[in-house]
């Protein structure tokens, strides 16, 4: 059996093919077993999957535009307010 290092350097080979066709795909680089290495659990596939179920009470509905929308909109800063007596 080849060592970890062995397959390191077979997969780096692959990252760096000139040809796509004979690069590594991400598929095969996330079962990769230097990829697993130490990989915290919840960031495995079956962890991943599990969370972006519907069902997962933690799972928003929003899209990706819609929260990038709410995000632009915090960047905007509030109309200037002017103090009141004694404050500010």
């Amino acid at each position: 059996m080849r060592s970890l290092t062995d397959k390191i350097a077979k997969m780096e080979a692959e990252l760096q093919a000139a040809e796509p066709v004979k690069r590594i795909s991400i598929k095969d680089i996330k079962s990769h077993p230097w990829f697993l290495k130490n990989l915290p659990r919840e960031l495995t596939e079956a962890a991943q999957a599990t969370y972006y179920r519907k069902e997962n009470p933690t799972f928003s509905l929003q899209s990706v535009d819609e929260i990038m929308k709410i995000v632009e909109e915090a960047k905007v800063a509030p109309r200037v307010s002017w103090p009141i007596g004694g404050f500010g």
